[in-house]
């Protein structure tokens, strides 16, 4: 990963704080984790405040964004950290084109590298969102506190399955889960 930098995680939410602890393990740069109020910057560890200015970007070389979406103080932390020539990073925070069919709603503005949630996620990013294949590294999921167990599961027949689903059609409009879809995949 990145090495010898000093990077700012952006956080727009409480699983974003999560994530980036997890993540802030395994970099061997100083990482800062910041969650983004109103107008003004949270800082994690510290519990201070911190106010978006060109002063606060110049500090850090690169910032790592789970959300690039178009709201006002995004918007002015992005054209900072553009106008002071540092790196935007996208970690995507879920498989956000699988799960959508295709639609992006977590990558609006444009960052200059992604970590894709999975190999598919980028194959989707190059083929249909004008990335190129170098802009975009897949590590698979990277969001687990315990590597460990996934890798080490055995092989043997599941008797009982998890499934998760999305909200279906009729509680978010722009879903293309419905009931029979649910079904079909339930048999």
């Amino acid at each position: 990963m990145i090495m010898n930098k000093k990077i700012a995680v952006i956080c727009h939410s409480e699983h974003h704080i999560q994530k980036s602890l997890l993540l802030k393990k395994q970099f061997l740069s100083d990482v800062e984790i910041f969650t983004l109020k109103i107008n003004s910057l949270k800082k994690i560890e510290h519990d201070t405040w911190v106010v978006i200015n060109n002063n606060f970007v110049s500090n850090f070389d690169s910032f790592i964004f789970f959300t690039l979406h178009t709201k006002k103080v995004n918007i002015k932390l992005y054209e900072l950290i553009r106008n002071q020539g540092k790196k935007i990073i996208a970690f995507q925070e879920s498989n956000q084109l699988e799960m959508h069919n295709g639609d992006v709603n977590n990558l609006i503005l444009s960052p200059d590298f992604i970590v894709s949630a999975s190999n598919n996620e980028k194959i989707e990013l190059v083929n249909n969102y004008y990335y190129k294949n170098q802009e975009i590294k897949s590590y698979g999921w990277l969001f687990n506190s315990d590597l460990y167990l996934k890798n080490n599961i055995p092989d043997k027949k599941l008797e009982n399955i998890l499934l998760i689903l999305s909200a279906p059609d009729s509680i978010t409009a722009s879903s293309y889960e419905t009931l029979k879809f649910r079904e079909n995949l339930i048999e």
